[in-house]
């Protein structure tokens, strides 16, 4: 499993065609409630892959320097209960952790 994180177009496209599969058309969810003005080209994703294959992801913001919202976390229906979506939330929050007080180290 490989994890990506980022705003290249490349993963954003990855992000999407995995939040419409789950949410669009496995939930029947309207496309247009799905994806939402916070869609920009500047919006960052954590997406793992099995190979070449989106299998997990979750929309990443943070709404100010305390507050982290992950958002559109979806795992792909043949990838469930393996933890995933569990491990993306550990991941933001690894990263939120990193960018709030900088990289941890022991004795500070």
């Amino acid at each position: 499993m490989k994890e990506y994180f980022g705003a290249s177009p490349e993963l954003q496209a990855a992000a999407f065609y995995l939040r419409y599969q789950v949410f669009v058309l496995e939930q029947n969810i309207s496309p247009g409630l799905e994806f939402d003005q916070l869609d920009t080209p500047e919006r960052q994703y954590l997406v793992f892959f099995d190979e070449e294959l989106p299998v997990a992801t979750v929309r990443y913001q943070k709404l100010d320097q305390q507050t982290l919202n992950p958002d559109r976390l979806c795992v792909d229906s043949d990838y469930r209960d393996q933890g995933l979506g569990t491990k993306l939330l550990d991941q933001i929050e690894r990263r939120a952790i990193r960018e709030v007080v900088g990289t941890p180290s022991i004795g500070q």
